[in-house]
């Protein structure tokens, strides 16, 4: 009987050890995606990390190739967090979401393993970008509206309908219809006299046979929480105040050759509000700093109704390296932030070809770096080297016991 105690006890302290929690829980705002669309993550942590997780830790992979990602970080608390970013050119299939770089303590021994969570890319539907997809709210001492930008990626008009169910929201416009390429800025009105004790909202957004929610966390912790700066982190706190880029312009997109000569230009901010806002703060996020140059860091102060020009240089030198290079420029003023997508791709131009094509969800590829002899650490079907080490040697003691069972038997 003594034996059968015995043996009872190794096979559930081998099942508990073998059946370990993750140290992330990742949760995608769809199963399925379209090639272009914003891409959400919710992740829980489960875990006691070494480092704290940073924009660079997330990565996108398809057949073995990583994609070119410029991700925002909204972090509500040291446990939840949330990563939006628009997806690059894709194809058809399956596509792994990184988390990579995790330290922590797995069964007393400390392990840096990765985390992934699959999704699919189908082809059809209709496309939209929203910037931001997530927002948290720290304001509750007055109203306070939040710009929202969304754009129709198709080369169709759609029909957008918004719906929300909450009374501490109000939108200014609940359906309208966008152009092929459009984007507009929708505003949403958050009343904190009417908030009671909710502590998420969601806004939907309907758009052809899809559905996209805009994701709201409200925080009531009694002190103000500061942002921990872009350069850092990138997390976007967006209060939605008073200062933003001008309506008119769009995501930026643009294909220039190596060697082709800076193409330059001005973008315009404007205070929308009627009061005064001071210093405003630009930066470039991803890697546009290594191609795209700006003459304006900081704006002391804008008056209310001011416009101001910011001039940008593409290439400057004119020696940019072939490649992809995405991301935001990015304007705060105190809790307040707005930001203005850039992708710019550096490519040899063909010779068969007068001009380049415009950047569409049919181009191919442009800068996905092959990795030959590199098998990418989430494929699902492969389990880690120390789990199995940690298999065998259990079951090499089981059988050892077994044996020495049956032979006393004998």
């Amino acid at each position: 009987m003594r034996m059968k105690y015995i043996l009872f006890l190794i096979l559930l302290i081998f099942f508990i050890g073998f059946v370990s929690a993750e140290p992330l829980n990742i949760s995608l705002e769809k199963n399925n995606y379209l090639s272009g669309e914003t891409f959400r993550a919710e992740i829980g942590v489960n875990a006691n990390l070494e480092d704290e997780i940073k924009t660079g830790d997330f990565e996108l992979w398809q057949d073995n190739i990583k994609k070119t990602i410029s991700p925002f970080l909204v972090r509500i608390d040291e446990t939840l967090l949330f990563v939006y970013f628009d997806l690059p050119i894709l194809n058809e299939g399956n596509v792994s979401f990184l988390v990579k770089d995790l330290v922590y303590l797995k069964n007393g021994i400390l392990v840096k393993e990765d985390q992934s969570q699959s999704f699919d890319i189908i082809g059809n539907g209709s496309i939209i970008t929203l910037n931001p997809a997530v927002i948290k709210i720290i304001n509750f001492d007055e109203d306070t509206n939040y710009n929202i930008r969304i754009k129709n990626k198709e080369g169709h008009s759609i029909e957008i309908s918004l719906i929300e169910n909450y009374p501490f929201i109000y939108l200014e416009d609940y359906n309208f219809v966008l152009n092929p390429g459009e984007e507009k800025i929708f505003v949403l009105h958050i009343d904190p006299t009417l908030i009671k004790d909710e502590h998420e909202a969601l806004v939907e957004i309907y758009y052809g046979e899809r559905k996209y929610d805009l994701f709201f966390y409200l925080d009531y912790k009694d002190e103000v929480l500061v942002s921990e700066g872009i350069e850092d982190s990138e997390d976007i706190i967006l209060p939605g105040k008073n200062v933003s880029f001008d309506i008119s312009i769009g995501e930026y997109n643009e294909v220039i050759e190596p060697e082709e000569i800076s193409k330059k230009g001005t973008i315009k901010i404007k205070n929308f509000g009627d009061e005064n806002v001071s210093n405003i703060i630009f930066s470039l996020t991803g890697n546009l700093d290594e191609i795209v140059e700006i003459n304006i860091t900081k704006i002391d102060l804008i008056e209310p109704g001011e416009i101001v020009k910011q001039y940008i240089w593409i290439n400057k030198e004119g020696d940019a390296t072939e490649g992809e290079y995405s991301g935001n420029l990015v304007l705060t003023y105190g809790k307040g932030s707005d930001s203005w997508p850039m992708t710019i791709i550096v490519e040899a131009k063909d010779e068969n070809s007068d001009k380049h094509e415009e950047i569409s969800n049919e181009s191919e590829d442009l800068n996905d770096t092959e990795y030959e002899d590199y098998e990418p650490p989430f494929d699902e079907n492969k389990k880690g080297i120390g789990k199995w080490i940690w298999f065998l040697i259990i079951a090499g003691i089981l059988a050892v016991l077994v044996f020495f069972y049956i032979k006393k038997k004998l």
